[in-house]
């Protein structure tokens, strides 16, 4: 979906930090960085929104059965379980959580929103992919290596947990945003993708 890949990075620095409604992820039961991030800026009295990757499998987060029997929504993706991971006790507001087994009702609900702030690479694509302006966090040297070919936005991990105002670091960061060359560098990357699947033939 590479047209909706750059109508998200058009619409970065139009984001509004704070007021946004905005996807995260990251780690949840590994650590409690997503945590922090939706403290920051997630807008006052909402509950922020969190997409489940692989934390059931690899992280401590467990959910039990709710009063009903029940742990899981399908048709919304939201868990409505007993859900616990460590630092909640942080959470100012508890996060929304929310598993997709689908890629098309993923980015069917991403598109509902305004702005996805992304530990995981692929979570964020799926954003992208639905026209979210995103903002990804490079946490470890393979989504730096990815990051750093592609030129998709992004910041580094050691970056944004430095910054004593970690709303205004985000915002900063977008409104310098020079979104041309986001765009096309990108579609630098996507064109030459498209001639080496040609040259290979596995699309004409």
């Amino acid at each position: 979906m590479p047209d909706n890949m750059r109508r998200s990075m058009k619409k970065l620095p139009s984001v509004e930090i704070g007021k946004a409604r905005t996807i995260f992820s990251g780690y949840l039961g590994g650590n409690q960085d997503a945590i922090l991030d939706a403290n920051a800026l997630a807008p006052q009295g909402t509950a922020p929104q969190y997409v489940v990757q692989d934390e059931f499998l690899h992280f401590d987060m467990q959910v039990e059965p709710n009063d009903e029997g029940r742990v899981y929504d399908s048709a919304s993706g939201l868990m409505i379980g007993d859900l616990t991971y460590p630092g909640t006790e942080r959470e100012k507001q508890r996060f929304e959580v929310r598993t997709f087994y689908d890629t098309n009702q993923w980015r069917a609900w991403a598109s509902s929103m305004d702005f996805n702030l992304g530990r995981r690479f692929h979570g964020s694509i799926i954003a992208m992919q639905a026209a979210v302006p995103s903002l990804m966090v490079a946490v470890d040297d393979r989504m730096r290596e990815m990051l750093g070919f592609t030129g998709l936005p992004a910041v580094d991990i050691t970056e944004i947990d430095k910054a004593e105002n970690r709303a205004e670091f985000v915002a900063d960061h977008l409104a310098k945003l020079n979104t041309s060359e986001l765009v096309d560098r990108y579609s630098d990357r996507e064109r030459a993708f498209r001639t080496t699947l040609r040259e290979i033939g596995i699309m004409n």
